[in-house]
This record gives structure tokens, C-alpha cells and sequence, in this order.
């Protein structure tokens, strides 16, 4: 089923780079979470590109079925690969569905469902995108598959406004308490002066 959606004129573009020895899928999540705590509008974020190697990779392959759990094939190499393909969405609390295609040495290619445990080699580079406005991921249990599955929720005008609304009262508690932190000290010696004049005119 198609569902239709409004377009967003609020496409944010964030590069950044997964060091090696770090675990891929986990450090994808986190940044996802980095980026919808900063931007609190954001709602809905996908993988725009990504490219690096891999030294340990763990995928999900084929024919996933809840009715048949050993079909759910779930392997583990300790070899070096090259990333030729990273794609998936994501939600802001940082879960998602991301596939890759891996190619060893030899340029044989696997792929399949990206699993924890997929340790870096020398870098990933990636490039993801985000919505601001119009948009939300979210993934919720399918009985007909038994996976949590990708729900897209088009956000009404009132509830952007509430979001907005949110994000700024979140800003303003922010810099009202880095405001205090800053500038405290410098209150408590004028009211001292003050009343010092005052109880000594």
C-alpha cells in the first residue's frame, strides 16, 4: 500500500566519519539520537550514502520468517570487506532497519540485514539525512511479519506547532540556566551592594 505523505522543505544533510574499531550499527544509532536531541524537530532520518570497511561483519540473511525462527540465518565473518552498499531508515530514539552489501577480498559480495556486533576496519563515512517538519518515522510490531516494522505518520500542522513549541521552551530553559550559571555571581554582589546601601545609606 502506498501511503501519501507531504513533501518537507526541511531536508538537513550531517556527514561524519565511524573511527576504526568502533561498531557500525551501534554508532549509526547513536548518531540518529545526537542529531534528533540537537534538532528537535527532527522526526524521520535514512541513510543518504555511506562507504568504509569492515573487519568483523554480522548480517541477518534472507527468508527472515516468524513462523520458521532457524530460517532466520544470523552469521558472523572475521574478515575484511569492503562497504559498496548501506541503506535503512531510522527514528530519533535510534531504531531502525538498515541492509548492507559487503564485498571480500575476492569482490564476492554478501548482504543482508545490518546485526550488532559489525566492528570497523580503517573508516565508514557516512552521510545521512533528516526531516524537519511534515514527517515522523516510527517502527512498531507487525503480527503479520513478527518484526517491528517501518510506520510513516504525517504530522499535522497543530503538532509541529506543538513540537516547535516544545523545542523552544527546551531552548529557553537552556540558556536561562546557562544564563544563571554565568552571570550568578555577578547578581549576588549587586543585590549585596544594594542592600548594603541601604541598611548604610
Amino acid at each position: 500500500m502506498v501511503v501519501s505523505v507531504p513533501t518537507s522543505d526541511q531536508l538537513h544533510v550531517h556527514a561524519f566519519r565511524i573511527l576504526p574499531n568502533e561498531k557500525l550499527k551501534e554508532s549509526l544509532q547513536s548518531a540518529a539520537k545526537n542529531i534528533a536531541n540537537a534538532q528537535r524537530s527532527t522526526k524521520a532520518l535514512f541513510l543518504l550514502t555511506a562507504v568504509g570497511s569492515l573487519r568483523r561483519a554480522t548480517i541477518r540473511l534472507a527468508h527472515a520468517s516468524k513462523d520458521n525462527p532457524e530460517q532466520n540465518a544470523v552469521r558472523t565473518w572475521d574478515e575484511k570487506f569492503e562497504i559498496v552498499s548501506l541503506v535503512g531508515t531510522l527514528t530519533p530514539a535510534g531504531e531502525c532497519h538498515l541492509h548492507i552489501s559487503l564485498s571480500d577480498e575476492n569482490g564476492r559480495t554478501i548482504g543482508g540485514h545490518l546485526m550488532d556486533g559489525c566492528v570497523v576496519f580503517t573508516t565508514v563515512e557516512v552521510v545521512f539525512g533528516s526531516v524537519g517538519t511534515g514527517l515522523e518515522f516510527r517502527r512498531e510490531i507487525d503480527n503479520s511479519t513478527g518484526f517491528k516494522e517501518l510506520v510513516v505518520r504525517s504530522l499535522s500542522g497543530k503538532e509541529e506547532v506543538k513540537s516547535l513549541k516544545s523545542s523552544i521552551l527546551f531552548m529557553s530553559f537552556a540558556a536561562l540556566s546557562v544564563f544563571f550559571v554565568l552571570y550568578q555571581p555577578r547578581i549576588a554582589t549587586f543585590y549585596e551592594t544594594r542592600m548594603q546601601c541601604i541598611v548604610n545609606p
